[in-house]
């Protein structure tokens, strides 16, 4: 959630500045390094990227307590959060990507596998609610 509003930056705002760029407005450089220039989003991105790693490890904890998911899934689901919210380079970035579609597509398969293996109960009756 705390990066989409630098996602939309990249994704809305640059298109039309290199557009307006390539039509000889040449004063829309200083628009656009405005926008990562200032110590405000230095900061904003750090603590949304530092959030971000640290709800993935807390979930790659989860998914390693749990009985139900492989453990091994856990290690390269904490690891590609910081690969990807602190990218040191392009290759460390791709890393993170690859991580998190292996670990979420083995964590999902884990899920799909115990959802259809689980006893389907009858929900309870009023009575037993009752008596409860």
């Amino acid at each position: 959630g705390l990066v989409l509003p630098l996602f939309g930056i990249f994704g809305f705002a640059y298109p039309a500045l290199g557009e307006a760029y390539l039509e000889g407005q040449t004063g829309v450089v200083d628009v656009a390094a405005g926008f990562f220039g200032g110590p405000l989003i230095l900061l904003y991105a750090t603590v949304s990227g530092l959030l971000y790693s640290t709800g993935f490890i807390a979930f790659g904890v989860a998914i390693w307590r749990s009985r139900i998911l492989p453990k091994w899934s856990a290690v390269p689901f904490a690891l590609s959060a910081p690969l990807l919210a602190f990218p040191l380079t392009f290759t460390l970035e791709v890393l993170g990507a690859v991580l998190l579609a292996v670990s979420g597509t083995v964590i999902a398969l884990g899920v799909r596998r115990q959802t259809s293996a689980a006893p389907v109960l009858d929900p309870p009756t009023r009575e037993a609610a009752a008596k409860a």
